[in-house]
């Protein structure tokens, strides 16, 4: 289990992109709850290098969901 990157949604509530073996998760995650979100599939993983900004992650997030909003 590895974390790949995750942002703040709400003062308490995080989206978290997740990788367990070959798959990534996106997960929701608030106080007491985990939920999964979206399993990502063969060809829509998500890579973030350490020496990328922060606002990275949030870029190619916005980037996936719109291109989940066409499926």
């Amino acid at each position: 289990l590895k974390t790949i990157a995750g942002v703040s949604v709400g003062q308490k509530e995080r989206v978290v992109l997740v990788q367990i073996g070959e798959r990534q998760i996106l997960v929701g995650v608030a106080p007491g709850q985990v939920n999964m979100l979206y399993a990502l599939e063969k060809g829509d993983e998500v890579s973030v290098s350490d020496d990328a900004p922060k606002s990275a992650f949030a870029e190619k997030f916005k980037q996936s969901l719109t291109r989940l909003e066409k499926k």
